[in-house]
């Protein structure tokens, strides 16, 4: 609110850390009018820096001016010809914000249909790339409605209901990520796969099988904890989907989605 920000923010617009660059310009956007930020803001979002170009890009979304509003329509058209996969997100949300979601829609329906068949992910690639590894760190470990550390481990921390992170990004990528938490029945290893079990006096148990001995069933439960079952009680048996959650994708924003992929694809 000082006097001196718009000036020192201007001042600021050609630093060398992308990071003030971007701030420099929010402090333009909000305090000088459209005709002097909106061809700052067209500059920067074909800058170099991705998250310089996601800056850029929120904040024309933002700005109420006719200008904005056409750089936006640029940007979707831009996207149709060539897609920028890092900054995809911000333009979908722009186009909500400039140009209506009817826009926004079609976008979405035309990203869906240009998917290979049965891409299960195809209506979520526009957070494929582009995240921010530090904010997806955040959403795994600190993120009570998912709870992901509860199951999975990273970094020495968490349960051991789902596999161990460390590493995975050597062996998956960022494609496989995504669909592990949108559609997590889609493809499950067998070791992570749950069983139900009935048995004779009409008690189901549901988990993971650890493993079986002297007669005895050892399943790990979704809690983490161990559930044993003599053999001999188990009336019926059935492997079920995966043992992570098919809803949690409703609990996560795109923008989380994205950062936790980016996070995800960090652990090598």
């Amino acid at each position: 609110g000082d006097a001196s920000a718009v000036d020192l923010a201007g001042s600021l617009l050609h630093d060398d850390a992308p990071a003030v660059r971007s701030a420099a310009r929010s402090v333009r956007a909000r305090r000088l009018a459209p005709s002097e930020t909106v061809p700052e803001m067209v500059t920067a979002a074909a800058a170099t820096d991705v998250a310089e170009r996601q800056t850029a890009i929120d904040l024309l979304g933002r700005i109420d001016d006719p200008g904005a509003t056409k750089a936006v329509a640029a940007l979707v058209e831009g996207l149709r010809s060539k897609r920028d996969a890092a900054t995809e997100l911000e333009i979908n949300e722009a186009a909500v914000r400039r140009l209506g979601q009817e826009v926004a829609d079609r976008l979405a329906a035309e990203r869906v249909a240009a998917a290979p068949a049965g891409d299960v992910t195809a209506g979520w690639r526009d957070c494929l790339e582009g995240g921010d590894p530090v904010k997806g760190r955040g959403v795994f470990f600190g993120k009570v409605a998912v709870s992901c550390v509860r199951c999975h481990r990273a970094e020495g921390i968490g349960g051991d209901v789902g596999p161990k992170l460390d590493g995975i990004a050597k062996e998956k990528d960022r494609a496989y990520l995504l669909e592990a938490i949108v559609a997590p029945d889609a493809k499950v290893a067998d070791a992570f796969r749950t069983t139900v079990i009935i048995t004779d006096d009409g008690r189901t148990v549901a988990g993971i099988v650890t493993g079986e001995k002297d007669g005895v069933l050892t399943l790990k439960n979704a809690e983490g904890g161990l559930v044993e079952v003599p053999v001999d009680s188990i009336e019926d048996r059935a492997s079920g989907p995966s043992s992570m959650p098919a809803d949690i994708i409703r609990k996560l924003s795109r923008r989380e989605l994205r950062d936790l992929v980016a996070w995800l694809s960090s652990l090598r």
